[in-house]
């Protein structure tokens, strides 16, 4: 039992930890989306560009606030006096569903982004994304490396 219960409290731990990460990343990558290079955008693709931006901040708001709850409730649950292995999972997997919607979410926006862009504008844009992400990891230790 007590191997279980150390299991369920390290998998709770990976799954704050890991919320922790995907949502600052998705905040990180969307804030330098938001100053991104000049593209060359035509006017029309340019408001076009601005309001897909708007929309997924719009989108972005309501999972992040989710996000947030279920880490709150996963900490109230570990602090409790003797949190059940079953409860803890059922946060477990919130928190991982509310991930996984976060990742969707960014990964369709860049989608759509991309749909608007030139091949020229799109390399001009990701490589944009890339660089500051991979500047963050080599500020956070990790060398630039991908797992």
């Amino acid at each position: 039992m007590k191997k279980k219960r150390l299991y369920v409290l390290l998998a709770a731990s990976i799954a704050l930890n890991a919320g922790f990460i995907a949502a600052g990343a998705v905040q990180y990558v969307s804030r330098h989306h938001a100053r991104h290079p000049d593209l060359g955008l035509a006017p029309q693709v340019r408001r076009e560009f601005e309001a897909n931006f708007r929309e997924f901040r719009r989108e972005l708001k309501p999972l992040r606030a989710r996000l947030a709850y279920d880490r709150e409730s996963m900490l109230d649950l570990v602090e409790s006096s003797d949190p059940s292995a079953d409860a803890l999972q059922r946060q477990e997997k919130a928190i991982l569903q509310d991930q996984q919607a976060l990742i969707r979410l960014f990964a369709s926006h860049l989608i759509r982004q991309k749909k608007l862009l030139t091949p020229e504008q799109q390399k001009a844009f990701f490589d944009h994304l890339k660089t500051h992400v991979a500047g963050r990891r080599e500020r956070s230790g990790d060398g630039g490396k991908t797992h």
